[in-house]
This record gives structure tokens, sequence and C-alpha cells, in this order.
């Protein structure tokens, strides 16, 4: 797999409930890249170094004012689309185009670096 390319199958990085957006985030980089990440989406916003959106790389962090603690966090998957979860829901794919979360939209973080 090229370096900077994320391959996230759902399934298979979380199960279909019980896991919240953080641990998704974090579970997913530490078995596809060794890459760990914070537990936190509190600390997982500061690692790595902010983009723009125009900027964003499959991979990147997505940042969004949402959830129970206002911080919900996913992974972009390219054509404005990110793979998030919650306990809730499980783990799906949404667009960042949809209203409820074009409006929400706070960050985006680069954590992989091209090699």
């Amino acid at each position: 797999m090229p370096a900077g390319k994320a391959c996230v199958t759902a399934s298979a990085a979380a199960p279909r409930k019980g896991i919240d957006c953080s641990a998704f985030v974090q579970r997913t980089f530490r078995e596809q890249f060794g890459l760990e990440l914070p537990r936190s989406t509190s600390e997982q916003q500061d690692s790595g170094k902010s983009i723009s959106r125009s900027q964003l790389r499959t991979g990147d962090l997505v940042l969004f004012r949402a959830g129970s603690t206002g911080r919900h966090v996913g992974i972009y998957i390219g054509n404005d689309q990110f793979v998030h979860a919650s306990t809730s829901s499980g783990v799906t794919i949404s667009s960042m185009n949809e209203p409820y979360w074009k409006k929400r939209y706070n960050e985006a973080r680069r954590v992989l670096s091209r090699s």
C-alpha cells in the first residue's frame, strides 16, 4: 500500500456497536499503520498538524463539534466522506456535505506523513 494511503474496513476495525469515535480512530491507526494516537478526541485534535479542508487526503483526521462531549473525530476516506463510530450507531461512513456534518465541521489534522 502506498505511503499515506489508508485502507480502512469498518467491519474489521471495530464491532458494529460499543466503540466510541476516538477509540475507533486510535485502534484503526494502531492496527493499520502502527501509529499510536492518544485515546481521547480532545488529545487527538492536537495530534499531527492542522490542515485546511481543501488539503484533505485519505487518512487525515476530521473533527467536528458534535456528540456528547461536543467533539467528534473520524478518518477521511476521500470524496468528502469519512468513517467514524459512535457507541449507539457503530461504525459508519458519512458525507462531510450532509447538513448535520457540514455545519459542525471544525478542523482537520494530518497525522500520517508521505514517505
